[in-house]
Order: C-alpha cells, then structure tokens, then sequence
C-alpha cells in the first residue's frame, strides 16, 4: 500500500508489544524509524531516550544532592525493554562508588498493566517481602524507580517519601 501511493518514508509510534503485527510490511522498500523501543519487532532505525544516561544522572543527581546510598527499584521486563540500558547506567555509577556504599538493583515482578496503573503489591506478597528485605540490608538514602507501583509499595511498608 506504502509503495503504490508513493509513500517512501515511515515514522512508527511507540506502543506496546501485542498490537497489529507488523511483519507483512516490506519494509527493505521504506525508510523506516520507530521512535521508542517498542515494538521490538521489526528491526528498524530507532529514535529513543538515552535510558543509560537518564540512570547515570539519577544516581549523580543524588550523590550530588549528599547521599551517599542510591537504589533501583524495578521490573525485569522495563529493563528487557531497553535492552538493559537502566541497569547498565545504574550499574556503571555504582561500580565508582566505595564497595559499602553500593546498593545492588531489587527487580520487582509484576506486568505492566500494573506498573503503569500503580497497582501495589499486596502487604503480605513476595514482591513486599523482598522490597522489605532489600530496604533493611542496603539502607538506600534514595530510591529511584519509575512507577507509583514503587511509591504505593514504599509507602505500605512505612517509609516517608517526599
């Protein structure tokens, strides 16, 4: 349909995994770029945010701000979707800090339905223990994660967040 109305260049929104397959598209025929990372397929130049660079800056931003214990709260699957970009920049400020000082990721399970709507995880659920487990071992002073998932879980278990 692109090549017989004489459309030669395509610009594909971001959206979720599981909407229309793309894969009848010819796509060697287009000048194709999706912007965002989904969906993962198929393969096309991308326009993205630099999530690694967003990580790194969260973790500067709070060193800066005189904490000294930075965390990553978050789902496998956001990690998945950006190719690891969050953990690696995460990672690289951590690994320029003194070893006591390091907080490793906790990776909360959940879908994404219920990252995006905040839905909390139950008080007595794995998810809660872990998040109280890891909070109790590592003391972060600042918690960066990307859903008022996060926020509701922290706030269930007492926490004061501003």
């Amino acid at each position: 349909m692109f090549y017989h109305r004489n459309i030669t260049g395509v610009l594909l929104a971001s959206h979720n995994e599981g909407y229309e397959d793309l894969s009848e598209i010819e796509w060697s025929r287009l000048c194709a770029v999706k912007i965002g990372n989904f969906p993962q397929s198929p393969v096309l130049h991308c326009v993205t945010d630099d999530h690694h660079r967003m990580a790194r800056g969260a973790v500067q931003h709070a060193l800066e701000a005189g904490f000294k214990r930075v965390g990553l709260v978050m789902a496998p699957w956001w990690d998945d979707a950006a190719e690891q970009a969050w953990s690696t920049g995460y990672l690289a400020e951590q690994n320029r800090l003194p070893a006591e000082t390091r907080v490793p990721i906790l990776r909360l399970s959940g879908d994404q339905q219920d990252w995006a709507a905040g839905r909390p995880a139950q008080p007595c659920s794995t998810e809660m223990s872990a998040l109280a487990k890891w909070y109790q071992l590592y003391r972060p002073e600042v918690i960066v994660g990307f859903s008022p998932m996060v926020l509701r879980q922290l706030t269930h278990l007492g926490l004061a967040v501003p």
